[in-house]
């Protein structure tokens, strides 16, 4: 299964080119009889379909794919409509359950039978896990990892998912990403002022780019940003209300977990 390709470890493949082109290394091995799941909807990904004839097993929202999502709680699989209450949110966590019921169709599972089985999937730790809190506040840790694309994805299911609250995000660096990503940072931070948003706190030195694009903005909400995020604690602590909702997101090495569970 090939999900997706975009600007993630560039500093070991250097191009997303060189990226999708290492993912596209096992397809040669692939036997007459196996299959190719891949998401139809990704431009890397789409002329793979040609290439790989009948042992391409499509996904994504195009009329022409073997699995397709249909609105939010939607996928038709083999011709079947499927209504899927999923625990995690956001079109990405949509996405990867096509993905997951196309493999599990290619396997010849019955469409009831996938719809159940995602139905009973949860999310792991740390990718969009919901922390308890005592004040009623919703605290959704997703700092497993981050690329561009991720927070991206990230930040807009949030946004999506606690439209009535007030939402405040927590972002740590992108690691990884070679010469580039001052300039990734700095997209982001452009791109987070055009968001309703209560407060935003950018954490590490790769952020301040962000920051700095963020203020350049003049966004409608407080911003912060600290090398590290272990002092926030008493800050975010006490502005917590029942209506709040906080993001936390950032690569792995940035240890926003921390953070979160002290909360």
């Amino acid at each position: 299964m090939l999900t997706n390709v975009g600007p993630d470890h560039l500093e070991s493949f250097g191009t997303v080119e060189t990226t999708f082109q290492t993912n596209s290394e096992i397809l040669p091995v692939l036997p007459e009889d196996g299959r190719a799941v891949i998401n139809a909807d990704d431009p890397w990904l789409a002329a793979l379909e040609t290439r790989l004839g009948a042992r391409a097993v499509t996904y994504g929202a195009g009329a022409g794919c073997r699995v397709r999502l249909d609105g939010k709680d939607g996928l038709i699989v083999d011709r079947h409509r499927l209504t899927i209450r999923l625990k995690g949110f956001g079109a990405y966590n949509r996405y990867n359950a096509a993905g997951a019921a196309a493999a599990a169709w290619a396997m010849g599972l019955k469409p009831e039978t996938i719809r159940d089985g995602l139905e009973s999937w949860t999310p792991g730790m740390m990718r969009q896990e919901i922390l308890p809190h005592a004040g009623g506040a919703a605290l959704v840790l997703d700092a497993y990892n981050a690329n561009p694309a991720s927070m991206k994805a990230s930040i807009e299911a949030f946004v999506e998912e606690y439209g009535g609250r007030a939402r405040t995000l927590v972002l740590g660096d992108m690691k990884e990403l070679g010469p580039g990503s001052a300039e990734f940072h700095r997209e982001l931070g452009a791109w987070l002022a055009t968001l309703d948003l209560k407060a935003v706190f950018l954490a590490g030195p790769e952020m301040k780019p962000a920051a700095e694009a963020l203020a350049a903005a003049k966004p409608r909400f407080p911003v912060e940003h600290a090398l590290d995020a272990k002092g926030w604690t008493p800050k975010i602590k006490a502005a917590l209300t029942p209506r709040d909702a906080v993001l936390f997101k950032a690569s792995r090495a940035m240890r926003l977990e921390e953070l979160a569970k002290a909360l």
